[in-house]
């Protein structure tokens, strides 16, 4: 989902469990771990942005999101941008692993890279090794140095294609949208992370045991996409501030619904673990409530049945203890109020870690060890949306005590100034804890613009009524935030305005951009700090004006005079203690007013004739989203024949276009039948069939692979190449045992002083060096036989000037290269198919350094050169952006 950030259990891959060897806490010895590795999964929404957008990946988020979890999952590697320095969790710089960013970094370090910060990594800290050093571990055949200069053939016959038949045909909605409507039937509207929305699994049955639940993250406006849903599901929306609630069963068809506001909910819910497999369960802020429903939907296993408590007769609070079939590591608690209208519902997550004994075969949850919940850190306990981890500072492996980590479904009385970002978490122990951190991975969404300096964790414990600000270790760069671990309690990532320091005495006060508030209510966060506040009016009568905390309450209508702060005025404040005043953001930073003139998107490409319908100039095109006209064109000749634009509307209040939501096109009244998902991130290529969707298949190239130096494929290598003597030549030869057949054009580049040298197809001159030759193989120089050689020479036929960049001199001390069958945007193996290519074998198309002995000037770019052969057929150059 949207909400749920990628992890992986590190050395997930195994089939068996894995022991490690891992440096002692109190020694330098190294200690063995026990089934330190179990099998385990790569846990990714079917979209993913580092931001949380609910629009779905951005450019390669996802794909470089997968791949830094492959190196957790099946290369054992931890995060190298993360550590541990004098028992204090820290950022660390080890800069050149991917392991620290995916999305600058592109390789593994060796050891003798492993130096600076990467010494205070979790790696360092705990196997001692850098990249290399743990990926040969498991991987013995493995070469850090080793280069790759490609194609690459897989080293054994392992891939096998099968196709098997379904035994029952799938029931899963084939566009699972569904619209959102508010109590009067209107579209309802939701923020990023206003409301959440989950999918029941029901099986289609009514044996409750066999439920499970799917978390599908944020609506996308009035829309959610319900991924999997089957007829027999349930589908709810849980709106939060102000609760609003809504469940549909799912049919054969997607149908939109209400989720309408509810009041006097949701309670507060605490999950306590007695065992693996027992839980109790305690509501409390319970109002006009009778009966009060209660399911676990575990994470592995059979679901509980449902559990109603009756008769309850407006208790406020009600305990409820369910034992599951089997144990699990975690899961979700369901509520629900039979009966109510409008219906109340809730769900909360919780996870355990520590002693729990929860793990066996196949189970690879959060357990002692490297094995854990989120990528990269040994956490005593992870929640499995990959938001929070806690973990021994003093011992990555110390499992002494058990745990367990809950998120709420509703928050505690937050101070006013504070404005949470994401979820809170309940954490409980059972035994001493060592010293420990929390970190908190939240979603740029989340965050009110402009206020992410001002991130910081703070804890309620339990049975207290104050919120206590933690030391805070802020990365927003991975948007991850971390503190010590305080004990049993609540903890949630907030954003307020941190003013400067208020000292004893008289203090000159700026109040910031933020909302005009009351003076009680903007200074809530100093009360019994402060007594009297007053503004100054040059030119107002009276000249000040005064709020005092210390008045008389029958006075305090004839004292205080001044109702309340407003944004960027100062003030004079009497501090009575040295203090700092928390100021609260400013409300609705995150609403959906602020992005209601969204962009269109824009479609375009042909209309293709068929089955009777042929488009002509100036017919209607006509966009459909939920039968709604969001926008029209005409159809234009063009030079591929008739063509279209449309601009498809946002959904600005008008029920027109959100992410994913099918746009449907009508030709002069005809429906195409092609239904694209709408999207605005880019101008969309969606050619449309009246006749029958048109489908691009994309094969792989399937080879028998023959051994090194088989029959049947020519070998283009550079036999000479002499830049001395007035003159560039080169002598290229075809070793191979098949001629380059005619037709088969190629290029050869010579690159002077290029920097770096080439070492692979389409390093062609112009992005490796500031001068460089081409020349064009064709004509008559093929078919190239075997054995056969062609010299190819500065002002030849054969020479390109158009593609060539050289100023006609050369000066002593030059190198030169050469490279034969050097270009091809389209293949990574050039114009001719090779033998060693084929067989895998080591690349031989490049010659050199030549060193030039001799100055080369006696020719100039302006000289006698032969008008270049015609007709040829070279494929074409990629050259890179910016030479």
């Amino acid at each position: 989902t949207n909400s749920h950030r990628p992890n992986a259990n590190l050395g997930g891959i195994v089939q068996e469990p894995l022991s490690e060897r891992v440096l002692s806490p109190t020694s330098t010895q190294k200690l063995t771990v026990e089934n330190a590795y179990l099998p385990g999964q790569i846990r990714m929404g079917a979209s993913w942005n580092r931001f949380g957008n609910t629009s779905g990946s951005l450019g390669e988020d996802w794909p470089r999101a997968l791949a830094h979890e492959l190196g957790h999952y099946g290369f054992f590697l931890l995060d190298n941008y993360i550590g541990i320095r004098n028992n204090v969790l820290v950022e660390t710089v080890c800069r050149g692993s991917v392991m620290y960013d995916a999305y600058v970094e592109r390789e593994f370090l060796t050891s003798g890279d492993w130096t600076g910060e990467c010494l205070d990594t979790l790696a360092a800290k705990t196997t001692g090794r850098a990249d290399w050093e743990t990926i040969t571990a498991y991987y013995g055949w493995m070469t850090a140095t080793a280069v790759t200069v490609g194609p690459t053939n897989l080293p054994l016959n392992v891939t096998k294609i099968g196709m098997a038949n379904l035994l029952t045909d799938s029931t899963t909605l084939e566009t699972p949208f569904f619209g959102l409507l508010d109590e009067n039937g209107a579209p309802l509207v939701f923020g990023e992370s206003e409301a959440q929305a989950y999918l029941y699994k029901t099986a289609n049955t009514t044996d409750v045991t066999d439920d499970a639940v799917i978390a599908l993250g944020s609506p996308n406006r009035d829309l959610v996409q319900a991924r999997g849903a089957e007829p027999g599901d349930r589908l709810c929306v849980y709106g939060l501030n102000p609760t609003r609630i809504g469940c549909h069963q799912v049919g054969t068809q997607e149908q939109p619904f209400a989720v309408s506001p509810v009041s006097d909910w949701p309670p507060q819910i605490v999950v306590t673990a007695e065992n693996s497999r027992t839980f109790v369960i305690e509501v409390s802020n319970l109002a006009n409530v009778n009966a009060l429903g209660a399911q676990i939907l575990p994470v592995f296993g059979t679901a509980s049945n449902e559990m109603v408590v009756t008769n309850l007769g407006g208790q406020t609070a009600v305990s409820a203890t369910i034992t599951l079939p089997t144990p699990s590591p975690g899961g979700h608690v369901r509520l629900w109020v039979p009966g109510s209208n409008p219906y109340k519902e809730t769900i909360t997550q919780f996870y355990l870690g520590g002693g729990w004994n929860v793990n066996r075969p196949g189970l690879n949850v959060n357990r002692p060890g490297l094995n854990v919940n989120r990528p990269g850190l040994n956490a005593p306990v992870a929640s499995s949306d990959g938001q929070v981890i806690i973990f021994s500072l003093e011992n990555l492996f110390d499992d002494v005590v058990t745990h367990s980590l809950q998120s709420l479904a509703s928050l505690p009385d937050l101070d006013p100034w504070l404005t949470p970002v994401g979820q809170a978490y309940r954490f409980t122990v059972d035994g001493n804890l060592p010293n420990s951190s929390i970190s908190f991975y939240y979603l740029q969404r989340d965050v009110p613009a402009g206020y992410e300096s001002s991130l910081a964790i703070y804890f309620q414990a339990d049975g207290a009524d104050t919120w206590q600000r933690l030391t805070t270790v802020p990365d927003d760069y991975r948007n991850l935030a971390s503190a010590q671990l305080q004990g049993e309690g609540t903890y949630v990532l907030a954003v307020t305005i941190v003013t400067p320091p208020l000292e004893q005495g008289w203090n000159l006060f700026a109040y910031p951009d933020t909302d005009a508030r009351p003076v009680i209510t903007a200074l809530a966060s100093i009360d019994g700090d402060y007594t009297s506040v007053y503004q100054w009016h040059p030119v107002g009568n009276p000249a000040w004006t005064l709020y005092d905390s210390t008045v008389l309450p029958p006075f305090q209508d004839l004292v205080n005079d001044l109702p309340g702060l407003e944004p960027l005025r100062s003030y004079w404040i009497y501090a009575i203690t040295d203090t700092v005043a928390y100021i609260g953001v400013p409300t609705g930073q995150n609403s959906i007013a602020a992005n209601l003139s969204l962009p269109p998107a824009t479609y375009y490409g042909e209309i293709f004739v068929g089955n009777g319908f042929s488009p002509a100039p100036g017919m209607t095109v006509e966009a459909l989203v939920n039968g709604v006209s969001c926008g029209t064109g005409t159809v234009t000749n063009s030079s591929v024949g008739p063509a279209y634009k449309v601009q498809v509307a946002a959904d600005n209040g008008n029920n027109c276009g959100t992410t994913g939501q099918p746009v449907t096109f009508v030709v002069n009244g005809v429906t195409m039948t092609t239904k694209p998902g709408w999207n605005n991130t880019q101008a969309q290529y969606v050619p449309l069939n009246g006749t029958g969707m048109q489908y691009k298949s994309y094969l792989p190239l399937l080879m028998n692979q023959p051994a090194a130096n088989s029959s049947g494929a020519p070998d283009l290598v550079v036999t000479n190449l002499i830049a001395d003597g007035n003159n560039v030549a080169v002598t290229i030869k075809n070793q191979g045992s098949a001629p380059v057949a005619a037709g088969s054009d190629f290029w050869v580049d010579v690159y002077l002083d290029p920097n770096p040298p080439p070492t692979a197809v389409n390093d062609i001159w112009q992005n490796l060096s500031s001068e460089g030759l081409v020349w064009g193989v064709v004509g008559a120089a093929l078919p190239l036989d075997p054995g056969e050689s062609l010299t190819l020479s500065y002002n030849d036929g054969f020479y390109r000037p158009g593609e060539s960049g050289f100023s006609g001199s050369v000066a002593t001390g030059t190198a030169v290269y050469a490279q034969v069958d050097s270009a091809n945007a389209n293949t990574n193996y050039g114009a001719v198919l090779e033998n060693h290519e084929i067989s895998g074998g080591s690349y031989n198309n490049i010659f050199g350094p030549v060193i030039v002995t001799t100055a080369f000037g006696g020719t100039t770019g302006g000289g006698s050169i032969s008008t270049p052969i015609q007709g040829d057929n070279l494929p074409p150059r990629r050259e890179r952006p910016g030479y």
